[in-house]
């Protein structure tokens, strides 16, 4: 059986809004500058002594492998359960993408979120679907800009490129300055899926994007 990443290479050959998520998974970068994610678990029970309980996990393996072993055990009262990941990892996107069969377009969804030159780049997914194919499915992805303060007063040169300084680069647009405040859009996004299992187990994954920001290097952003 073809790997994840396989399977989502094979696919961005036939479909091109999908090799975001293919150069995500695949780009050396990834190697030498991947930001650790925060991975949160909210757990839902059936008792009502103990209805959600929270906590943050260090290793995603762990989340997953107790989530085959409830499937196996229906049990324990646990009905099921959010995880929630900041500044998601390319070795996480495989992980959940194989042990939760999360269709490839999902991520590249949460990926891809700004325009690029339209002669040599595809739109991205979320500007492609139509309305009514995105309410029939168990997944929603909320694009947004968020205004924020550079933490740096200097005048930045307007040929200076920033990004997000996370392992899902964003794109960063200079708006004018307010006094002495440099003030900026951040492009972001929100992602959020449900899988509904045989057993009635659920699981909600919620992905968030990082916002810290920095100026881009040669080969990490272009617009």
């Amino acid at each position: 059986m073809a790997s994840y990443a396989a399977a989502a290479k094979a696919q961005s050959e036939i479909y091109s809004s999908l090799k975001v998520l293919w150069q995500f998974l695949s780009s050396p970068r990834w190697n030498t500058k991947s930001n650790r994610s925060r991975i949160r678990l909210l757990e839902y029970f059936e008792n009502a002594d103990e209805v959600h309980r929270s906590s943050e996990v260090p290793n995603l393996q762990d989340v997953l492998a107790g989530i085959r072993v409830e499937l196996r055990n229906t049990q324990n009262g646990r009905q099921g359960c959010v995880i929630v990941v900041e500044d998601i990892e390319p070795s996480q996107v495989e992980m959940l993408g194989e042990a939760l069969d999360i269709d490839p377009v999902f991520f590249a969804g949460y990926l891809g979120t700004d325009f690029r030159n339209l002669e040599h780049h595809a739109l991205p997914l979320w500007a492609t679907t139509l309305p009514s194919e995105s309410a029939s499915q168990e997944s929603l992805h909320l694009h947004h800009q968020r205004p924020t303060r550079l933490t740096t007063n200097a005048v930045i040169p307007k040929h200076v490129i920033l990004v997000t300084n996370g392992n899902v680069v964003r794109a960063v647009r200079r708006l004018s300055t307010i006094g002495d405040t440099n003030v900026a859009l951040v492009r972001s996004c929100c992602s959020l899926i449900r899988k509904v299992f045989e057993s009635g187990f659920w699981i909600c994954m919620f992905k968030r994007s990082h916002c810290a920001i920095h100026i881009a290097d040669d080969d990490e952003f272009q617009a």
